[in-house]
């Protein structure tokens, strides 16, 4: 079972998009509640200041899920192209390995040589590994 899978297709589901809007009524209606009770004005409005804040978080995480959750590549189809830092799947557990071209995974704490055929995801680290360019030097 692909937990990652799940949880992708339950965010883009009809249910998940009726309790997002459901959880956004609430935060309506209970602004509304206050205005029409006897609350007073700088409760009314610190809640009003709550509820503002809570749905712009709610956007916020959202957007920010959206950029962090990494896109996991199988490894027996494809392998990193450059050498450095990438997530793993070994054994059903997620660590950061190295990668070196054309040896494959190897533990970044001591450089040990990972069994290849137990891996069966990667992902970038962060993001896409850069390359950084070096200025020349001026001898």
């Amino acid at each position: 079972m692909d937990i990652e899978k799940l949880k992708a297709e339950f965010e883009q589901s009809e249910c998940f998009k009726k309790l997002e809007h459901v959880a956004q009524y609430t935060f309506f209606e209970f602004g509304a509640y206050l205005k029409r009770t006897d609350v007073p004005d700088n409760v009314e409005k610190k809640c009003g200041h709550l509820i503002t804040a809570l749905i712009f978080s709610w956007g916020a995480w959202k957007e920010a899920k959206a950029q962090a959750v990494p896109e996991w590549i199988d490894y027996s189809k494809q392998s990193p192209r450059i050498d450095g830092p990438y997530q793993i799947f070994i054994m059903n557990q997620q660590l950061v390995a190295e990668w070196e071209s054309p040896w494959g995974f190897s533990s970044i704490e001591d450089g040990d040589v990972l069994n290849q055929e137990l891996i069966t995801h990667w992902s970038v680290l962060g993001s896409d590994p850069v390359i950084e360019a070096q200025e020349p030097t001026n001898d």
